[in-house]
Order: C-alpha cells, then structure tokens, then sequence
C-alpha cells in the first residue's frame, strides 16, 4: 500500500511538473512571438530614421545650393548697380560693339527690353 501512495504522489508531481512545463513553453512561444513584433517595430524605426537622416541631408545640401546661388545673386546685382551709375548700358554696349553688330543685333536683341528703367 505504501508503495502505491508513493507511485501516486509521484505520479502527481510529474504531472504537475508536466503542466507548469507546458505553461513555461506556452509563455516563452508568447515571448518569442513579441520579441519578432518587436524587431519588426524596430527596423520600421530604423528604416524611418534612416529615411529622414536622408531627407535631413537632402535638405542641408538644398540649403548650401541657395545660399551659394542667394551669394551669386547678389554678387550680380552689386555688380549691375555699379554698372549702371556710370553710362547707360545701351551706351556701353555702342560703345563696345561695332555699328554692324548693333544694327544686325542690337535691334533683335533688345527690342523687347524695355530700357526705360534706366533713363
């Protein structure tokens, strides 16, 4: 009799250690299903964070580009306003050119300019 009470008790414990074994495999299939949503969550961050690094660059070589063409800009205009304190730029460009050039070009070129700003 003591012999089957032994059997018994022992036959509960491993079926108790059955059930918590199959809870722990439960838990740790749960475990390993969030840690790939996880992961997934995660390269999805890093894919974004990539993105907008790239964009972040895109942008500040966007921003040197206008600076350089803002610089050359008014370099230009600098240049034009001291161009235009002195002579008329009609009258540099008579100065500078032969009357064969003004004649065949002059008139084409600068008909549709209209050179009243600078009188």
């Amino acid at each position: 009799m003591e012999f089957e009470g032994q059997i018994r008790q022992l036959q509960q414990m491993l079926q108790q250690q059955k059930e918590a074994e199959e809870e722990l495999v439960a838990r740790i299939g749960k475990l390993q299903e969030e840690k790939r949503e996880l992961q997934d969550r995660l390269a999805n961050f890093q894919r974004g964070l990539s993105n907008a690094e790239q964009e972040k660059r895109e942008l500040e070589r966007a921003h040197v580009r206008l600076e350089k063409d803002k610089k050359a800009l008014r370099n230009t205009l600098d240049k034009v306003r001291i161009e235009f304190a002195g002579p008329t730029l009609l009258a540099r460009l008579r100065h500078q050119c032969s009357s064969f050039c003004l004649r065949k070009l002059g008139e084409k070129m600068f008909s549709d300019i209209p050179f009243s700003f600078l009188a």
